[in-house]
């Protein structure tokens, strides 16, 4: 399942400028047995016009959210925590650095469970 819709992200003397925003949702990734996550975003070659991408992450309770890339270095001290390695032609490939903080039994739910969220802003 993706969410798509057309965001104004510019004014210029021609008219707005429009990216695609694309919604993926991350589901199954147990982050406390597994380091990285590959979810397929579906683009083939046009994968090269993606312009930003953002993750959010949930824990198991629901009760918090996390910005990924904020977390890359995080409140709780400087070590990375967590990233995007790569995008390539088939997939958006997350990670989380094993001993930190998503290295743990709040983020390892499955069965269906919905991780958190990629959205990918990209030219259309």
């Amino acid at each position: 399942m993706k969410v798509e819709s057309n965001i104004a992200v510019g004014i210029n003397s021609e008219g707005a400028t429009y990216l695609k925003a694309k919604t993926y949702p991350i589901i199954d990734w147990n982050m406390d047995s597994n380091a990285s996550f590959a979810l397929a975003h579906g683009l083939g070659a046009d994968f090269l016009k993606i312009r930003a991408v953002f993750v959010m992450i949930r824990t198991d309770g629901l009760a918090s959210m996390y910005n990924f890339q904020a977390e890359c270095t995080s409140v709780y001290n400087t070590k990375l925590q967590a990233g995007i390695a790569n995008i390539d032609n088939t997939n958006i490939n997350l990670y989380r650095v094993t001993g930190e903080h998503f290295d743990s039994t709040n983020f390892d739910s499955v069965g269906g469970f919905v991780r958190g969220y990629v959205t990918l802003l990209l030219e259309p």
